[in-house]
């Protein structure tokens, strides 16, 4: 069961970079959870989220795996602690074998609160630039 401490409302989806930037100037960088779309990293991969999401200062991010149970336990074991994933596939005997850490990081669904990043104003968007 993933640790809501861990994944702060308010959860943003964060199609590409500019959305991205605008979450960070708006929500700062523990203020949000950035999401990729629905199966985001079955449809771009791992590589198009990193690049979304980069940054000296992360927020919290979940990636969509879908029903893709390697990508996710891949990026669970090759990511930094304040990045999740979302697996609607994954068998019990995988989830059991879980580590309790990475177990906190999991998720099951798609959260049903998150939320479409609103595009950056110009103000927004020369802020970001030099944010992450």
């Amino acid at each position: 069961m993933p640790e809501a401490a861990l994944f702060p409302a308010p959860w943003v989806i964060t199609p590409d970079r500019a959305a991205f930037q605008a979450a960070f100037t708006r929500f700062g960088p523990r203020g949000f959870t950035a999401i990729s779309p629905l199966f985001g990293g079955c449809a771009f991969g791992l590589t198009w989220w990193q690049d979304v999401t980069k940054g000296d200062i992360l927020p919290p991010t979940l990636l969509d795996c879908g029903e893709a149970a390697a990508m996710a336990l891949y990026y669970l074991q090759h990511s930094s602690p304040s990045q999740g994933v979302i697996c609607r596939n994954l068998a019990p005997s995988l989830l059991h074998a879980l580590p309790l850490a990475l177990k906190h990081r999991l998720f099951t669904a798609y959260p049903a609160e998150a939320q479409m990043s609103t595009s950056p104003t110009r103000r927004e968007q020369e802020k970001a630039h030099d944010c992450c």
